[in-house]
C-alpha cells in the first residue's frame, strides 16, 4: 500500500496541532523565528554579544582615561595655584622685611 521510498509519519497530536496553528506562531512565522532552536538563538546571541562587549569595553576604557586626565589636570592646577600662593607670600614677606629694615634704618 505504501511506496517503499516514502517514510510514514504518525499524525500530530492535538496539542502539537494547536501549536502549529496558534496565532502567535503564525504572527512570527513570516520573520522566520518560529523554526529557530535554542542552539540557533544562543549562536545569534554569541554573535551579537562580542561586538556589544567590545563597544562597551571601549566606552568604559575611554571614560576611565578621561577621568584620569581630568584628575591629572586638576592636580597640575592645584600645584600651580599652591606655588603661586607660596611665591606671593614670599614676596609679601620680603616687602614687609624691607619695610621693617627701612623703618629701623631711619
Amino acid at each position: 500500500m505504501l511506496p517503499e521510498d516514502k517514510l510514514w509519519l504518525s499524525p500530530l497530536s492535538p496539542r502539537d496541532q494547536k501549536k502549529l496553528l496558534s496565532p502567535r506562531r503564525k504572527k512570527w512565522k513570516w520573520l522566520g523565528f518560529s523554526e529557530k532552536t535554542l542552539r540557533d538563538w544562543l549562536q545569534l546571541l554569541g554573535v551579537l554579544a562580542i561586538p556589544l562587549v567590545l563597544a562597551l569595553g571601549t566606552l568604559w576604557f575611554s571614560a576611565q582615561q578621561h577621568q584620569m586626565s581630568d584628575a591629572k589636570m586638576k592636580n597640575q592646577h592645584d600645584t600651580a595655584l599652591a606655588m603661586s600662593q607660596q611665591q606671593r607670600e614670599m614676596v609679601n614677606a620680603s616687602i614687609v622685611g624691607l619695610g621693617f629694615m627701612m623703618e629701623t634704618s631711619q
